[in-house]
């Protein structure tokens, strides 16, 4: 009964539409290519209606008028200082200059510093750059306080040479152990 209610005297769904809209002649397609040379051309037309309007709000006509008082203020401006003022205006660059310089330099001399006294502490060269990382976050006057710091930290970072391989090399001494190792090979006929 309630379902009679929800259904159309044909049987179909009331206020479903089953079948599409037939489109109108009158409506056009366009295809990919004209919608994008519209899109250009649109763009281009408020681009410059823009342009002119904020031109006009500041009392300009043109963009070459604009340009023209832009190189009208840099003049006035230049000549209006004195060649001692030039002088001094182009010290203070070439300071500015020398300074980011002298900085970079200052970098450069720190960073080798700290490889140096790295390398030196027993660091192998494949941690050198990651202790170099770390020493930077260190507190230290020196490079070498630094590195001390991090090692402090990190005590495995310094390569160390195996105990004992058991292979004697030049005048390496032989422990107890490797010299009770060597005579029971020799009683029971284990030799190289």
């Amino acid at each position: 009964m309630i379902i009679r209610e929800l259904l159309d005297a044909d049987g179909k769904p009331a206020g479903v539409q089953t079948e599409p809209q037939a489109q109108t002649a009158a409506q056009k397609k366009y295809d990919d290519d004209e919608v994008n040379a519209i899109l250009a051309r649109n763009k281009e037309k408020y681009a410059k209606e823009g342009v002119t309007s904020i031109l006009s709000t500041l009392g300009f006509e043109s963009v070459d008028a604009l340009k023209e008082f832009v190189a009208k203020q840099k003049e006035k401006e230049t000549a209006g200082l004195s060649q001692e003022e030039k002088i001094k205006a182009e010290f203070e660059e070439f300071k500015a200059k020398v300074e980011a310089e002298k900085n970079e330099t200052v970098k450069k001399l720190t960073m080798a510093e700290t490889k140096a006294a790295i390398l030196a502490s027993g660091i192998p060269a494949d941690k050198a750059d990651k202790v170099m990382k770390l020493a930077a976050g260190y507190d230290g006057d020196s490079p070498e306080e630094k590195v001390k710091a991090v090692l402090a930290d990190f005590p495995e970072l310094i390569s160390k040479a195996p105990a004992n391989a058991g292979i004697k090399t030049g005048n390496q001494a032989v422990d107890e152990n490797a010299a009770a190792l060597e005579a029971f090979k020799k009683q029971h006929g284990y030799t190289k």
